[in-house]
């Protein structure tokens, strides 16, 4: 549409497509522990085929209001097969220098050969036997990984420390057989890591994490053909993409109180990120776009959370409050200006739950804020919000029967219309338990019995904002009969009277 909201523009676009595809996946592993305690060797190989074959269409036309004309008719037929083989072979020996420090070597051998061959036939004369070289390829890229890892660790009373450092080289060998062109890279990373944890006592703990990562850019991101699928958004591959690199850190604290049954958890991640694949996008003069990837800095993310249980009686009714916030920052380009688009999530709750002999019973809130803005396009500066409340019930009935039953229900605004929904998640079941020790369980169950199972989500990306609705298995209703192996009821009964140990 143009700026008075008038169309210009429709696109038509329909896809078909039919495969097959055999996937083989093994894993071989050996673990050696010597005599001397803590001294250990770890042998593990990965290998994985993936192949498949596919046929499909493309049938697109562009429709112009303002004219009345239908132009930029694509008619394709396209075979496509790809063919993956990829081997992980990983060795480490841990050797204890005494009962506080340890040392640890590891070693990552990684090789994967990737074959994709593509072609793009278009319909002339009724016969598709017009090749079309933009969209065809045959593509090949090679790839060895070498990691080369020392770890210390030192162990003792309250305290443990990691620290590590691993060296990488890569070297990736691609080769387009379509042009006969070659592109050889070769890339060396030293990946350190530092894990620290502090057991306050028995019961609380503090334990921080920071690793350094590297990613591969997949072969759908390399091929220097055109992906047409959607001839409103064409992606074509960049060859000369760089592996990634971020530094990924974590802190976590947790203390539980088993008298009273309260607890706390709280905890801070973030990422920042080297060389990340940053979508470069430009349009056309009818809003047609051009998508490909080249490498760039950023803060991918941080954020924040934490929750509990505060007991209001004793391991009886407590109160749990939590609460997470995100900040997301990614930028890109298009048609040749830096966007930076910055989403803000908060997420609380808060819930009341009571656990007793006979009934067990919950009930509680949550509200999720989410803000996208965006640099260059203000008007994609959107919030939107979800009020939802949820609440379970089990009832223990004589004859060791219990029934149950448990809604949720969700208030979404803000977002595009139609969008803006109330669901309500209505679910309910009799269980019969058999047997001394209820291994036995006959169960009749009715989920969504109201029908309104729809997931509502909203995702930004560069300049795009999407809110989507999925519809997920509504009502149903099931008959189940199950078996446990083994008993809580039992392990129970026994360690409270030590029949065993007696």
């Amino acid at each position: 549409m143009n700026s008075n909201g008038n169309l210009t523009r429709n696109a038509s676009n329909k896809n078909t497509s039919e495969s097959d595809a055999t996937n083989i996946k093994t894993k071989l592993g050996y673990t050696k522990n010597f005599k001397k305690d803590k001294r250990q060797l770890r042998v593990l190989n990965n290998f994985v085929y993936d192949q498949s074959n596919s046929e499909s269409g493309l049938l697109y036309t562009d429709y112009f209001a303002q004219t009345g004309l239908t132009q930029n008719g694509i008619d394709q037929q396209k075979n496509g097969d790809k063919t993956i083989l990829s081997n992980v072979f990983s060795v480490a020996y841990v050797e204890p220098l005494s009962k506080k420090l340890k040392l640890e070597f590891s070693y990552e051998l990684f090789n994967s050969t990737n074959n994709r061959h593509s072609r793009s036939y278009n319909n002339q004369n009724g016969l598709y036997d017009d090749l079309d070289s933009l969209t065809s390829g045959d593509f090949k890229s090679i790839k060895f990984q070498n990691k080369l890892g020392v770890s210390l660790f030192y162990d003792f009373k309250k305290h443990m420390i990691g620290l590590g450092v691993f060296g990488r080289n890569v070297t990736i060998d691609n080769q387009n057989h379509f042009l006969n062109t070659t592109i050889n890279q070769n890339e060396t990373n030293i990946l350190p890591r530092l894990t620290y944890q502090f057991r306050i006592n028995q019961n609380s703990s503090l334990r921080v994490n920071s690793q350094t990562t590297s990613i591969l850019p997949g072969i759908e991101l390399l091929q220097p053909i055109q992906d047409n699928s959607n001839p409103n958004s064409i992606m074509t591959g960049n060859q000369n993409l760089r592996p990634n690199y971020a530094i990924n850190t974590n802190v976590n604290y947790n203390t539980y109180n088993p008298l009273s049954g309260g607890y706390f958890y709280g905890g801070f991640y973030s990422e920042y990120g080297f060389n990340q694949f940053i979508s470069t996008m430009n349009y056309d003069a009818i809003g047609r776009i051009e998508n490909s990837y080249q490498n760039g800095n950023t803060l991918n993310y941080l954020g924040a959370y934490g929750g509990g249980a505060i007991p209001l009686i004793k391991q009886v009714f407590t109160l749990d409050p939590s609460f997470g916030y995100s900040y997301g920052n990614r930028y890109s380009f298009v048609n040749g200006d830096r966007n930076a688009l910055t989403t803000h999530s908060l997420e609380t709750g808060l819930d009341l739950e009571l656990y007793t002999d006979v009934v067990e019973f919950g009930f509680g809130g949550n509200y999720t804020l989410g803000q996208n803005l965006n640099s260059i396009s203000p008007e994609l500066n959107l919030t939107n919000n979800i009020y939802g409340l949820s609440s379970d019930l089990r009832i223990y009935l004589p004859w060791k029967m219990e029934i149950a039953t448990d809604f949720r229900y969700n208030n979404y605004n803000n977002l595009s219309e139609e969008f803006n929904i109330n669901t309500f998640i209505w679910n309910a079941s009799i269980e019969q338990n058999l047997g001394k020790n209820k291994n036995w369980t006959i169960a009749a169950s009715a989920y969504d019995m109201l029908n309104q199972n729809t997931k509502i989500s909203r995702t930004a990306f560069a300049n795009r904002v999407t809110d989507s609705r999925t519809a997920i298995i509504a009502r149903y209703f099931m008959f189940s009969l199950s078996y446990k192996f083994n008993s809580t009821y039992k392990k129970t009964a026994n360690t409270e009277t030590n029949e065993e140990e007696q």
